[in-house]
């Protein structure tokens, strides 16, 4: 499945949150909209006690997925990577990023189901 992960993270209330950097003890927002592909790179790239075990090759391939996301545009799943990336997603997002990740995600695999079906 293609997704386009460069999607922007849309708050509760509708409206595109901006990054922020703290400027003297302030939170500035700056002019620049926080994307989906940021947060599922932050995730996947996450140190996680039950990943302590974690086989080498595993590894290297969640480093591979996160490359491919952080390189922008479409990027071609399969369905290994999806629930990969929403596993990821519930333990190293917020609430709100983990939600609008799985429910991009399940809209385009329910596209995809739509097309194959009929």
């Amino acid at each position: 499945m293609k997704v386009n992960f460069q999607t922007e993270l849309i708050d509760f209330d509708g409206t595109v949150i901006k990054k922020t950097k703290i400027v003297e003890d302030e939170v500035v927002k700056l002019d620049e909209n926080v994307i989906l592909a940021e947060s599922i790179v932050m995730a996947l790239s996450g140190n996680y006690q039950e990943d302590r075990q974690l086989d080498p090759v595993e590894k290297l391939n969640r480093f591979a997925l996160a490359l491919e996301i952080k390189k922008g545009g479409i990027t071609e799943l399969t369905v290994e990577d999806a629930s990969l990336i929403k596993k990821y997603a519930a333990m190293g997002c917020t609430i709100l990023a983990h939600g609008r990740i799985v429910r991009l995600i399940e809209s385009v695999e329910s596209k995809e189901d739509k097309k194959d079906n009929g």
